[in-house]
């Protein structure tokens, strides 16, 4: 039998490129759900060629079908990147993710000039609004803080009202990043309290897909998806319906 293959991502869309160990048949596919009222994340799947869905997991997700909390006011939590490699290794997929942030040039740009300005830190507020016929609304918003003027607002997800966040936005030590959201600037990667500084270093020196045939490191330049790639090096077992 030939060797496993492993890889190290530092993005989910990377995942694609992974096969299973365990059988061709088996995909994994990454789906952004940016452009629907519902809903607002990334979706992880296990796919099968012939059986379907076998596993699905929602990411940095919110929306109006979205519950935040139980009734009793505990918190619902998505499931961790730790819990999802290890659903994806029960399907074969052996996968490691470093946790850095890949943004785009026009985002680090921002960032950059942010930074300049003297914000220090990302993050989403949830700002606590009311409609005009009264009724009370939670924004999730992301912003820039300045951490020296926002001791009380340094976890990630802090509750804020809507006059107090208006007054710090006018005072300049909250920046509401919602305000230059736009088709090519997005902040659904914001899923905790991240320093700008760290942000930039890590995307300084970004680590690419890598893949492994046992402890042999692949060249980054080959066809992962090919079929020589998938028949010559994937340790499938006929058993396993591969």
């Amino acid at each position: 039998m030939s060797l496993p293959l492993r890889y190290k991502i530092c993005r989910w869309p990377q995942a694609v490129k992974c096969l299973s160990n365990n059988s061709r048949k088996l995909k994994i596919k990454v789906t952004e759900l940016l452009s629907n009222k519902y809903i607002h994340g990334m979706m992880i799947e296990v796919k099968h060629a012939e059986i379907g869905t076998l596993f699905a997991a929602v990411i940095q997700g919110e929306g109006e079908i979205v519950s935040n909390k139980t009734k009793e006011g505990d918190v619902l939590p998505w499931m961790t990147t730790s819990e999802i490699l290890k659903q994806l290794l029960k399907f074969g997929f052996d996968i490691t993710y470093t946790e850095r942030l890949t943004l785009d040039s026009q985002t680090l740009d921002l960032l950059i000039t942010l930074r300049n300005l003297g914000y220090v830190k990302v993050t989403k507020l949830v700002v606590a609004c009311r409609k005009e016929d009264g009724t009370r609304i939670l924004k999730s918003t992301p912003v820039a803080i300045k951490s020296e003027y926002n001791q009380d607002k340094l976890v990630y997800g802090t509750s804020i009202s809507y006059k107090l966040f208006t007054k710090r936005v006018i005072s300049d030590s909250i920046y509401n990043l919602q305000d230059i959201s736009n088709d090519t600037i997005k902040w659904d990667w914001i899923d905790a309290m991240y320093g700008i500084d760290d942000i930039l270093a890590d995307n300084s020196d970004i680590e690419d897909f890598e893949a492994w045939v046992g402890e042999t490191r692949i060249d980054k330049n080959m066809p992962y998806t090919s079929p020589e790639y998938n028949s010559d090096l994937t340790p499938y077992d006929s058993t396993l319906g591969g």
